[in-house]
């Protein structure tokens, strides 16, 4: 009788041991079946980030996850584009019920793409990321070098985002080709997906011949798809271009735009294919400039990956006796943070 009290009496306190530790942490629970008591960090691009007391911060594909309770107030958001903040619970596997303000909505799980606790901190709002290539070629002692960074806060109304891109093509130890590119934009999420846009982006690239090149715009644009494998966006909307081509007078002019931008991503093979084009139209002459980005980035151990870039900037009606494209292919290593 008194072995059948112990047993009980264990069982017990790790039945109220588990009920506390619950009342106090977030609570994942796999489809394995492991149940994990911590905090959630953040979700994004279809990875739920997960900080457990004495583990640090663990990364778990969202669809591994059969439920989800928080303590905490998040910011949650669909792939409709609508934005929801509240504690969450799960009713049924799958299923996510988001209370607020006395009043609650239940949405499956899939349909959740985003979430960040409120109140969390600019610095754990930012995330980014800086790799770096090096070739060496016997051929002509040629040396090339890229670097590149970028960076992006997310808060629950405004994504801003900026990267800086470098090459250096030395030859015969002179350097026989740069490139260098600096941007900073801004989009405010309005509803229904739809969002505006400001971006700063400044331009040199020594095969056009261009010391500089400075464009300001303004631009409307809406997410075609968000899901947690996929983003596609479109924009369109007006810049102010100054260029300064080597031994040419510095122009100006006004162009219309429109962009597509495709973002890919597979949390489970953790692989990321992000791409983008510009298409800009000069107002005041016959003229279409094309600018083109890709990447295909594959996450390693410890915050490291690998990535294969391709580049190409086009103008139709370039200075007389230039070239008008400039293409390439970068392979970097790197660290996000």
């Amino acid at each position: 009788m008194l072995t059948k009290f112990r047993i009980f009496a264990v069982f017990a306190l790790v039945t109220i041991s588990s009920m506390a530790k619950a009342a106090e942490h977030d609570v994942v629970k796999l489809k394995s079946g492991n149940r994990l008591f911590g905090t959630v960090t953040q979700l994004s691009r279809g990875t739920l980030s997960f900080s457990i007391e004495g583990a640090g911060e663990v990364d778990i594909t969202w669809s591994n996850v059969e439920s989800l309770e928080s303590v905490t107030v998040l910011d949650v958001e669909l792939g409709s584009g609508k934005r929801i903040k509240g504690k969450l619970d799960t009713p049924s596997p799958g299923k996510l019920e988001i209370k607020s303000d006395g009043s609650s909505q239940v949405v499956e799980m899939t349909e959740v793409v985003w979430m960040l606790p409120i109140g969390t901190t600019f610095l754990k709002r930012t995330s980014g990321s800086i790799d770096g290539g090096l070739a060496a070629l016997q051929a002509n002692r040629e040396v090339d070098i890229t670097v590149d960074a970028e960076f992006s806060n997310r808060t629950r109304n405004y994504l801003t985002e900026g990267s800086f891109s470098s090459l250096l093509r030395r030859r015969a130890e002179e350097n026989s080709q740069w490139r260098n590119y600096f941007a900073i934009n801004s989009r405010r999420y309005l509803g229904n997906r739809w969002f505006v846009l400001g971006n700063l982006g400044i331009e040199q690239d020594q095969r056009l011949d261009l010391d500089l090149r400075s464009v300001v715009y303004g631009a409307v644009g809406r997410t075609l798809i968000q899901s947690n494998r996929t983003i596609v966006a479109v924009y369109g909307g007006v810049d102010y271009n100054r260029e300064n081509y080597g031994g040419f007078p510095i122009s100006n002019s006004s162009e219309g735009l429109g962009a597509v931008e495709w973002d890919w991503f597979d949390p489970g093979s953790k692989t990321e294919l992000l791409s983008k084009a510009t298409t800009y139209l000069t107002l005041n002459r016959q003229r279409v400039r094309l600018e083109f980005k890709s990447e295909l980035r594959h996450d390693l151990p410890r915050n490291f990956y690998g990535a294969v870039g391709v580049f190409e900037s086009f103008d139709s009606d370039a200075p007389a006796g230039q070239h008008n494209n400039d293409a390439g292919l970068t392979i970097t290593f790197g660290r996000s943070f």
